[in-house]
């Protein structure tokens, strides 16, 4: 491969002006127009890309090209749509929309596989068979999400193996991680209404107090994470929100809260539905009350096929050095629609450090998050090496 590091490293003014551009104008999951018409834009500069638009009647992007040997074909995943978040960076191309931001990095990995897209053009005479550029919509969009319309619209058919790549600020700038097996969790929602009755506060014998259950029903929702499973099995359950009350004196008659569950595992999965269900009702019964449970599944647990992960921390090893490499030794409880990817295609979703020593790491869906745009180059660089190396180099994996 003849592809090297400054070669990349030219075109990253040209990818800081596209990213700034993409990041000044954000667009909600569902809402990516402006964004899906800029990607089909720069493709048809760079050419020589077969595109469709509206893919599965969203705003989603393909783009394919192949070289003149057969090979294998490998697609490159970039997710376009931004946060609803006022953002507070401070930065000359802050987002010119109101309450909508890229406070997850969703502009740097559209330039990014943009950038792939350029580098892999400028070396299609060395590409054996062909990629396929997942411009994605809605990846914020659980429990839905973006990723199932571009399965089910064909993006994945033929696909022998697929790649993404997330900006991360908790991890070093420049650094490559990635993991085998559950890289990142599933991510669950639950809606409960607990429902007593009414009375005056100084006769609460007279009713029955929602507000008591649902402090029983919290109570008793820690002890599934340190009693009903394994210490060595990673879950977590919150609740966020709470809503109740009419009055100082009046015992609530309702109670609405809402939570998310996160695990590794779908049998993990499984038990932590049944057993909140289970405490729910408990709760009320001691109470009196009676209830709603909702529990609604969101992404699954993103699980990387390991013979991938390890060809694609090879590469980054031969492209940035042994020290630019990590293996994380736990997942991420975050979820992310790209499992649904890697449900029945072989892959790996690899983190890009974007923490910079001496500054405050912004975690990610923060009005503050801002990575670095020098990373741009970098991460396209990874992604066209991935794409220019994978049929000649991925059997060796599969066969270890």
């Amino acid at each position: 491969m003849t592809l090297t590091q400054e070669m990349a490293q030219e075109i990253s003014p040209e990818l800081k002006a596209i990213r700034e551009e993409i990041h000044a104008h954000p667009e909600l999951s569902y809402e990516e127009e402006h964004t899906a018409a800029l990607v089909v834009r720069e493709l048809q500069k760079i050419g020589g890309y077969q595109i469709t638009e509206h893919v599965g009647g969203s705003h989603g992007v393909l783009a394919e090209i192949s070289g003149p040997t057969p090979g294998k074909t490998v697609a490159l995943r970039a997710d376009m749509d931004a946060l609803p978040i006022n953002e507070e960076t401070g930065a000359p191309f802050a987002s010119q929309t109101a309450n909508v931001m890229h406070a997850c990095g969703h502009d740097m990995h559209t330039t990014i596989l943009l950038g792939a897209a350029k580098l892999i053009r400028a070396h299609q005479g060395e590409l054996k068979g062909t990629v396929r550029l997942i411009f994605q919509p809605a990846e914020e969009a659980s429990p839905t999400g973006g990723s199932r319309i571009m399965i089910d619209a064909g993006a994945t058919e033929g696909v022998d193996g697929i790649f993404g790549l997330h900006v991360w600020p908790d991890v070093p700038m420049g650094v490559i991680a990635a993991k085998h097996g559950a890289q990142m969790a599933a991510s669950d929602h639950f809606y409960v209404t607990i429902k007593g009755k009414s009375s005056h506060a100084a006769q609460p014998e007279l009713g029955i107090d929602a507000l008591m259950t649902a402090a029983r029903f919290i109570e008793g929702v820690q002890p599934l994470i340190s009693r009903e499973k394994s210490a060595f099995d990673p879950a977590v359950c919150t609740i966020g929100t709470i809503q109740g009350g009419t009055r100082y004196n009046v015992l609530m008659e309702t109670v609405k809260l809402e939570g998310t569950v996160r695990t590794f595992n779908e049998e993990t999965r499984d038990r932590m539905e049944k057993h909140l269900e289970d405490v729910l009702k408990g709760a009320c019964l001691m109470n009196g009350a009676t209830y709603e449970f909702d529990y609604r599944r969101g992404y699954m647990s993103l699980i990387n096929t390991p013979a991938y992960v390890d060809f694609a921390l090879d590469a980054a090893r031969t492209q940035f050095g042994e020290e630019k490499v990590v293996m994380p030794p736990h997942g991420s409880t975050g979820g992310e629609d790209f499992a649904f990817y890697l449900k029945d295609t072989p892959g790996a979703f690899m983190m890009l450090g974007a923490g910079k020593e001496g500054e405050k790491a912004w975690p990610l869906h923060n009005p503050h998050v801002l990575p670095d745009g020098d990373l741009l180059w970098y991460g396209a660089y990874y992604m066209a090496t991935l794409a220019l190396t994978f049929s000649d180099n991925i059997d060796a994996y599969i066969g270890k």
